[in-house]
């Protein structure tokens, strides 16, 4: 029985060559997320077997949660945030958008058999994440600020709190983050991606 894939990928011409790649392979059968409703959209994702889309759709449609299929997402950014959101709606699999053919066709079969596919730089981004105490929702807010530039002044303004507490919470960054300062800290945080862009998907 045949692979359906849907491809759903913001990438025209990545979509494209990737669609061109599976349909030489009797193992797949391949459509086009191209409805012009959002029934038909939804019906799409629905009646197929693995769904490769672009981080953004990809998390749009998880979000909805009227999904039963599985889910791959090729995406250029491997930020810790990102995929930890992805994962957490129920990604399948995510796999760097330069991936190769053999990597993506594998994937897919893994996936399709109810397993997880990540790329070996996610998995290594997933496994830098779990090494270290997980930063709470009020240290987050706080690291976002600082690499905006705000002061610890402006961050308890912003905030509604205290300058002492703004400099604890900045102490325990430092430490969670083994950062041996605020630019350090704003290095590593930069590096791992752990700060959702300003769409906030």
């Amino acid at each position: 029985m045949r692979t359906r894939v849907l491809l759903a990928h913001q990438d025209g011409l990545l979509a494209a060559g990737i669609a061109v790649t599976l349909s030489a392979d009797e193992e797949f059968e391949v459509t086009r997320a191209d409805g012009d409703s959002d029934a038909s959209v939804a019906e799409a994702w629905r009646s197929v077997d693995v769904a490769i889309a672009d981080y953004q759709t990809a998390v749009e449609q998880m979000k909805k949660g009227e999904l039963y299929r599985r889910v791959l997402i090729l995406s250029s950014e491997v930020g810790e945030a990102r995929v930890l959101r992805a994962l957490e709606l129920g990604a399948h699999g995510y796999l760097l958008s330069g991936c190769s053919v053999e990597e993506l066709v594998e994937s897919i079969r893994i996936i399709s058999r109810g397993g997880t596919a990540l790329s070996p730089e996610v998995a290594e981004r997933m496994a830098e994440s779990l090494r270290s105490k997980p930063l709470t929702a009020r240290e987050l807010t706080v690291l976002r600020e600082l690499m905006s530039g705000q002061s610890d002044k402006g961050i308890a303004n912003r905030l509604s709190i205290s300058v002492g507490t703004i400099k604890a919470h900045v102490r325990q960054i430092l430490t969670k983050l083994n950062a041996s300062g605020r630019a350090q800290a704003i290095a590593i945080a930069q590096r791992r991606g752990m700060i959702f862009d300003s769409s906030g998907i």
